[in-house]
């Protein structure tokens, strides 16, 4: 199985590094091309009006081919099919320094990693921890992998997004929660700065949400797709005549 490494936290993430180091020893073909600076909440941006430099880290992973190139996450994985000719068959994005949760889905560059993939009819996992802290993913991978790998949720799946709390009891299937970003700027000198923070507070009256299960102590699964079709308004109004 071929497998493509990508995240949006640079080259030389430490959970770039932890994530390559555990994929290791399952005999996988793998390849590392990940941006070459952070590109956090980049979303699903594509590099379309200025040129991307390619590197090669010839000594990171022994036997692993390992680039950084100037771009998105998702310019990454474009880059790694069409110019690198890799026709992987899984892309693992992450671990993000940081959980992806709720509405920060729609934000994250460890997530457009994956649905890249997805989009290039490969699968798509990614993986996030908490800020600063990867103990609960070396804690639970070699458990976890196998069971996601070998699982219908997999096969069936598109994209599996995946947030690891540093302790944890267990693994819950969940759906996307709701967390609207605290949105604030700061004016430094002549320039505004976003200094907002994902708002992971618990709504007692979700259910089964990735925000939930974290707060309870889960390991949360959420299946992705990549078709934003509203398939609920679709159904009941796509005979509606103008």
């Amino acid at each position: 199985m071929k497998v493509l490494i990508v995240n949006d936290d640079g080259i030389k993430s430490p959970g770039l590094k932890t994530l390559v180091e555990h994929l290791l020893p399952y005999g996988y073909e793998l390849m590392v091309l990940a941006p070459t600076t952070e590109k956090s909440a980049s979303s699903h941006a594509l590099t379309v009006r200025k040129g991307m430099k390619l590197t090669k880290y010839p000594d990171i992973f022994e036997g692993v081919p390992t680039y950084s190139l100037e771009g998105s996450p998702a310019d990454c994985v474009k880059f790694a099919k069409h110019q690198l000719s890799f026709p992987f068959d899984i892309v693992v994005s992450g671990i993000n320094n940081g959980l992806n949760m709720g509405h920060d889905i729609l934000y994250s560059g460890t997530v457009a990693g994956a649905s890249e993939g997805a989009l290039l009819g490969a699968k798509g996992i990614s993986f996030s921890c908490e800020i600063g802290d990867l103990s609960g993913f070396i804690k639970c991978f070699d458990k976890l992998w196998p069971k996601i790998i070998n699982s219908q949720l997999f096969q069936e799946g598109n994209v599996l997004n995946i947030n690891i709390p540093k302790h944890f009891k267990g693994i819950k299937i969940t759906r996307q929660g709701y967390n609207p970003f605290r949105t604030q700027f700061v004016l430094e000198g002549e320039y505004y700065y976003a200094r907002g923070s994902a708002n992971h507070y618990l709504d007692v009256n979700e259910i089964e949400t990735d925000i939930k299960s974290f707060h309870q102590g889960y390991i949360s699964i959420t299946p992705l797709t990549v078709d934003r079709t509203d398939l609920e308004v679709f159904n009941k109004y796509q005979d509606l005549k103008w």
